[in-house]
């Protein structure tokens, strides 16, 4: 068996990172990965700094869908950097995830939403949106509406629904 404290360990050795990288890749879909990074935060810590690489941006894709590692994962990115994950592919998927977190929607509703929108033809902005949707929040809405000229289509009444009957 693989010692995934040993393997975290391995991310501060440039030498090793691609590979105990890897190693976490492979297993970023275990409960075992997701048992070690709640235990400590480091390990977050130690997979955001690396997500400038593809193999880390994809583990921490995975293991973001259990809420109490996203939550971790949150408290992790600096915001000044948010803006660089919604601008690349793997880092709209991360916080398709990271968007469920209600801290997080109302920080990227306040920061972040016109940069969003400015990306709808993303499925995964899309996505984004309706996850902030559900927060209640009008300028959510309002914007939506402004950004697609009263369009409707299935993102709009996804938003729309959302907004409607309070999902949260």
């Amino acid at each position: 068996t693989v010692d995934i404290h040993q393997v975290f360990g391995f991310l501060g050795l440039p030498a090793l990172q691609s590979t105990a990288l890897e190693v976490l890749l492979g297993m970023s879909n275990s409960e075992e990965i997701l048992v070690v990074l709640r235990e400590d935060k480091k390990f977050a810590q130690a997979l955001v700094a690396l997500s400038k690489r593809e193999a880390a941006m994809k583990v921490l894709v995975n293991v973001s869908r259990d809420s109490e590692v996203a939550q971790m994962i949150w408290l992790c990115i600096p915001q000044n950097t948010t803006l660089n994950y919604l601008n690349n592919s793997l880092g709209r998927m991360l916080f398709c995830n990271l968007s469920k977190l209600t801290v997080c929607k109302e920080y990227l509703i306040e920061h972040h939403l016109n940069d969003i929108l400015s990306q709808l033809d993303d499925q995964h902005c899309q996505y984004i949106i309706i996850e902030l949707s559900a927060s209640m929040k009008m300028a959510v809405f309002e914007a939506v509406l402004k950004e697609r000229n009263a369009e409707y289509d299935d993102f709009f009444a996804s938003v729309t629904k959302n907004i409607l009957f309070d999902v949260e």
